[in-house]
């Protein structure tokens, strides 16, 4: 076996496959940053994650490779770090990258200076030149040569680079944004939406569901059959494209494609996580079947393949089984007639999921929907357990806060969607693992791996879970998530908010000094940690009547006025945060004796700032429970500080809340 060099020691799944690269790796740390000074040497940093597929490929081409390796253990001090771990310091070198006017991403790779300035930076470097790129050696060389022959160049590309760093982490400010900014925004993503395949652009296509949801709001709020008809072609068209798996349910993580047929084939929890909801208010909206079974196959997926034994959720698993991207997925038509034996029924599946001899990718075929597949239930059931028995790709068991979060949101959302109380079993053990398994000493964590906790958390770790718990409180009506949330919300605003410039940082008061305090104001895969942040005490402050938890809301909203007005294609989640301040929630309270179909009713017809509370779960002293008592069953309808009279039958309630 190869000797194993310091990332042994790690807990983390990426670090630890990196564990016997011939370089002499170092974790992020004091004692790789005291090696550079000592030896006067730059720092190679190096981060990606475990799901990577390009991050695989560089690993294979170049740290596995004896002599590239020992060309960088002896021009550098190697650092690797997991993004997913890090993200504060994965953060602050993507904005490196895009200051050199470069697409971000993973892996990423950037040349520091031994104070951790950046000097030098790109993505993936090949080994052998190709595609316009020099080979990952030829770079190694020229950047060595640079530091130590052209010292006083690469000392001002380093300070040019971190004053563009303090521009980019710097807090904006400005007046409230206009109410009808996500109108204008909804009009500017749907100009560019693909009106055949649906989603955004060309190839790649990625979900992107905080600015779907910008469409999708404004589609329900003003009828816009536009926004309506692209977002739900959108949604039809993954369902039943390669990006879904149309055995196991789940979504991959992007199609390479314009047709969202071939996927990289990475799963990640935040995008299911993130998808779950949309499909449950579109299936509420349409009320077509299709949709309701994307929402419960992918939870299904949830609980079957990434879930550890608490109930919390893992981060990721990989793209790649024995070495090759998407193996563990593809179909021929063969395989599937072996396995399901009458001929008719394969021959019928093969349709349906277009498996043909030639294929639809590298000779074999993504399962995608091209025909009826009613009554193909138990072919795919065999298929899945099938399908079980090959290699899997790699599962990075890493629990991370703010992602598990999001998956409480998810399932409470199908708890709405189905009422299936399955769901909010799965959802309040998520919490209750929460606050086992991630938090100590008071703190929330930002993630653990096995038994190694890390932390602190992050901004959005304290924001996501926080309103994951006043969802678990409204869906519950049970008072101790309400006082988690509020115990969480007075962390967040002491450890990362700005009173000076209204903004939030995404480290605590408390965390590592880095190159600069970096702030999350930019939706990315997930959104930002300003908009989460929003998002959950706009949610809270139905529930407590502190005015501050209002007024929090109205600073972030101004302090990222000019982004949200310059950029919405990367602002979604704070421009749904910004809809709701200036329409309000729309509340429906509902009590007394047989209840349950004017509850069914409400979550039906409520839309994205809608919630449903029941009068007899309220605690003591909630805003919304004052005055009001009901023997049979009754529902009051409020917006903003208005209440409607209130009614007792379906048909009444369904009009007060289509009425605007």
């Amino acid at each position: 076996m190869k000797a194993a060099n310091r990332l042994a020691s790690q807990s983390s799944p990426y670090l630890r496959q990196h564990m016997h690269n011939p370089v002499d790796w170092f974790p992020w740390g004091d004692e790789a940053f005291a090696r550079a000074r000592a030896e006067n040497k730059p720092i190679l940093l190096s981060i990606g994650y475990a799901a990577c597929h390009w991050c695989h490929v560089m690993e294979r081409e170049s740290f596995e490779e004896e002599g590239t390796a020992a060309l960088m253990n002896e021009l550098y001090v190697s650092i690797k770090v997991d993004r997913e771990e890090r993200p504060d310091v994965d953060a602050i070198y993507q904005g490196a990258v895009q200051l050199m006017r470069q697409s971000g991403g993973w892996p990423l790779t950037a040349f520091l200076l031994p104070d951790g300035r950046c000097f030098y930076v790109g993505t993936y470097f090949p080994d052998e030149p190709r595609h316009g790129m020099p080979s990952f050696r030829e770079v190694l060389h020229q950047v060595a040569r640079a530091y130590h022959e052209r010292r006083d160049d690469v000392e001002r590309a380093a300070g040019s680079i971190l004053q563009g760093l303090e521009r980019i982490h710097a807090a904006g400010s400005g007046a409230l944004p206009a109410a009808d900014l996500l109108a204008d925004a909804a009009e500017f993503l749907a100009g560019r939406m693909d009106p055949v395949h649906g989603g955004f652009g060309t190839r790649p296509k990625f979900p992107s569901p905080s600015n779907v949801w910008v469409a999708w709001r404004h589609a329900l709020e003003s009828g816009d059959a536009r926004c309506r008809d692209l977002v739900l072609l959108m949604l039809r068209k993954m369902a039943e494209g390669g990006i879904y798996d149309q055995l196991g349910g789940g979504f991959h993580r992007y199609s390479t494609d314009e047709e969202w047929l071939v996927p990289h084939f990475e799963k990640m929890l935040y995008d299911n996580a993130q998808l779950v909801p949309l499909y449950a208010s579109a299936w509420r909206a349409t009320g077509d079947a299709d949709l309701l079974r994307v929402v419960e196959e992918t939870l299904t997926y949830l609980c079957r393949d990434m879930q550890d034994g608490s109930g919390a959720f893992y981060a990721t698993t990989d793209a790649d089984s024995e070495g090759e991207e998407g193996k563990f997925f593809v179909w021929t038509p063969e395989a599937v007639k072996a396995i399901l034996g009458d001929d008719a029924v394969a021959e019928r599946f093969c349709r349906a999921y277009d498996v043909t001899p030639r294929g639809n990718w590298e000779g074999n075929s993504i399962l995608r929907r091209v025909g009826d597949i009613a009554g193909l239930d138990e072919a795919r059931a065999a298929l899945l357990a099938a399908r079980a028995g090959r290699i899997p790709p790699l599962r990075d068991e890493k629990l991370i806060a703010s992602w598990n979060g999001l998956a409480i949101g998810a399932f409470v959302a199908g708890y709405h969607a189905t009422g299936s109380r399955r769901w909010l079993d799965e959802a309040t053990r998520c919490g209750e693992a929460i606050m086992s398994r991630l938090s100590a000493n008071g703190r929330l964590l930002h993630c653990r791996c096995g038994d190694d906790g890390k932390g602190p958390a992050f901004l959005d770790d304290h924001a996501a879970v926080g309103e994951a718990f006043v969802l678990l409180f409204e869906a519950t009506g049970e008072r101790r998530w309400l006082d988690r949330a509020l115990g969480l919300a007075v962390a967040m605003e002491g450890d990362f908010f700005d009173r000076a410039t209204g903004a939030w940082f995404m480290t605590p008061r408390d965390g590592e000094p880095l190159v600069v305090r970096p702030r999350d104001a930019h939706d990315s895969a997930t959104p930002s940690g300003t908009a989460l942040a929003a998002s959950f005490l706009q949610r809270l402050s139905v529930h407590d009547e502190d005015p501050r938890w209002t007024a929090r809301v109205e600073d972030t909203l101004r302090a990222s006025a000019e982004a949200l007005e310059s950029n919405p294609y990367a602002t979604g989640h704070l421009l749904s945060v910004l809809d709701t301040y200036h329409r309000g929630f729309v509340e429906v309270i509902v009590g007394g004796e047989g209840a349950e179909p004017l509850i069914d009713a409400a979550r039906a017809h409520l839309g994205p700032r809608g919630l449903c509370l029941r009068l007899e779960q309220l605690p003591a002293g909630h805003p919304l429970a004052e005055g009001r008592r009901a023997e049979v069953a009754t529902a009051w309808v409020c917006r903003g500080q208005s209440c409607a009279a209130p009614v007792g039958d379906i048909e009444a309630l369904v009009v007060l809340l289509d009425t605007p």
